[in-house]
This record gives C-alpha cells, structure tokens and sequence, in this order.
C-alpha cells in the first residue's frame, strides 16, 4: 500500500491493508513519512461488476491519539485484479492517491530483470539484471532517450517485497532507500521511502517496458487520477484509435476548494515500446501536458509524468476500464 500526494505540503505513506472476502477491513498499517503512524481498525471498500471502487477505511492515528478515516472517491481495480488505484480526502488533512498491490504468488529475485519506466524527477529507462543490479540507466523523452544518471540495486524476497538502494545524481547526490510491492504479473511496482533530503519521503512508480505497441492500443475508457500542487485529480476519459481525447469529466479536491467539469479534448501518441506523450485540456482551459510515461505489457494501465498549466509537474495514471 502506497500512498502519494503533491500539494503545497507533499506527502507519502507505506504500509498494508488486509481485506475480507466481501471487502471489509480486517488489519494494516501505513506509515506516513514525517507525519504519524497509521493503524486500520475497520472498514469496508465496495467493488462493482466493472472494477470501480468505493468504501472507506477506519483510521487510528497512533502518534496523535485520534481517529479518523480514508474516505474513497473514485478508484479502479486493473482487469487482472491486481492493481488497485483510489482517490480520495485522507487522515492529516491529506488528499492524493493510494496504490494497493496484491499479493497473490511467489517470486524469486530473477522476476525483477529486465527494462523498467520509473517515475521520479524525471522518467527513466532502468535496465536490471538478474541480480537485481541497474546496468543501464537512460533519460525516456519524447525525442527518444539520452543517457541518464542512475544507479542502485533491487532486491525482491519470496512474497515479492521489493526493496531499492538507488541515487538519481542528475536531481540530487542523496540515496534514496525504498520498499514496495511487485505485482502478480511482474510489470508494476510501487515504492516508498526516504532520502536525507525529504522528511516526507518520496515515492516512485515503476512499470515494465516489453512489447510492441500502437496509438490504437489507447482506444477506449480509462479512468484518470492525477496529483499535484492545486489538489487531486480523477475522473474518466475516451480516447479513438489515433488516440484523440473524444470526452470525458473530471472532479478535483484542492486545497482551497473542490471543482469539476468536462474533458474537452486533447492528443495522446504511444511510441512503439510503448512509451506516452501528449496531453488533454479540460473546458476552463486548463492543458495537461505528459513529459513521459509507459504504458504496461498488458495495455491495462499506463503511468506518466506531467505538467499542469501552471508548469507544476505531477504524477498521473490510467486504469482501463473494461
């Protein structure tokens, strides 16, 4: 479980949640990086027949002595049901996202080799071998890719628990000390953590590239969840075969205010690896443009760097809707 959010305060959070058969609650914890120390007591999340999601969960803040809730606005499961992504109003003020990733197999350290899209200051092309080692590390641009500056180590234990060492010395010279979850189909994870130069921590986003892809690949429903410096963003959106933005609303909960609206159109072209660029606009004007981002082997879900009208950058995700 991995939670993240990038207004006027950031914040990130790592921990687990434990869920019933039907949904409801039944355990976990989450740390929140410079902040307080998260226990779940209860709760339920609601699923419909086409993987949108609901629900809240009951929240003990140990640190603090208080209670309060993760209330759920929007969310999606992935079409392999393994990926959970929710939106949503959190304890200490906090709105963002939550990534939870099952865990449903066992892995052995060789699951993690082979090129990775992460998502940090910038979104890199990680090569990692068998051992877990970066090999190579490379700049992913719409231009196509430049040598990057990034090195560090994996390592994954049986319940596919992933843990990193990496430097990114192009941004800053601080390590970055992380953990995080490998999905069932060895293409997503999302990790968590520190560095000396952010008491909030920091999370990135990694997603395998492997396969061929087309613009026609982006044809159809996707549900959207976006953080950045004016709130949370989520909604839906159509896209055709040449990969137009045709429709879609939205809805944002900001730090001074909540709004929503229509998604008026826009462009969006995947490269053959798979890698996304492009942007869409909302009717008040505003243009979200992606820096770069990778669409995952399954073609179910896609991450992405962007920058909103204001030139603040965030982090972005699809989910497919079926």
């Amino acid at each position: 479980m991995v939670g993240h959010g990038r207004e006027r305060t950031k914040f990130n959070s790592l921990g687990s949640l434990t869920l019933g058969a039907s949904g409801e609650v039944a355990g976990g914890a989450a740390h929140e990086f410079g902040v307080d120390r998260k226990i779940f007591t209860g709760g339920k999340l609601f699923i419909s027949d086409q993987g949108s999601l609901s629900g809240f969960i009951d929240t003990y803040l140990a640190d603090s002595d208080s209670r309060e809730k993760y209330a759920i606005l929007d969310g999606q499961m992935t079409p392999e049901k393994d990926i959970i992504i929710f939106e949503g109003k959190f304890p200490t003020d906090r709105r963002g996202i939550v990534i939870l990733v099952a865990k449903k197999r066992t892995f052995v350290q060789a699951d993690l080799a082979g090129t990775w899209v992460a998502l940090h200051d910038r979104a890199y092309s990680l090569s990692i071998n068998k051992e877990g080692t970066i090999t190579e590390c490379m700049l992913a641009t719409e231009g196509g890719t430049k040598k990057g500056m990034c090195e560090g180590e994996f390592s994954l234990d049986l319940s596919g628990t992933a843990s990193a060492k990496l430097l990114f010395s192009e941004a800053r010279k601080a390590a970055i000390n992380l953990s995080g979850q490998l999905n069932s189909g060895n293409n997503f994870m999302a990790l968590a953590g520190s560095d000396s130069t952010h008491f909030e921590g920091t999370t990135l986003i990694f997603m395998r590239r492997d396969g061929t892809f087309s613009i026609a690949d982006m044809e159809g429903s996707w549900r959207v969840a976006m953080t950045g410096r004016s709130g949370t963003f989520f909604g839906t959106l159509k896209t055709d075969k040449e990969g137009n933005v045709l429709d879609g609303i939205w809805c944002r909960i900001g730090v001074v205010a909540n709004d929503s609206g229509a998604i008026s159109g826009g462009k969006l072209s995947l490269t053959e690896k798979g890698g996304i660029f492009g942007s869409f606009k909302i009717l008040s004007g505003d243009t979200y443009e992606i820096l770069g981002g990778q669409m995952g082997p399954k073609k179910d879900i896609v991450d992405a760097l962007y920058l909103d009208g204001s030139r603040t950058q965030g982090v972005m995700l699809f989910e497919r809707i079926p």
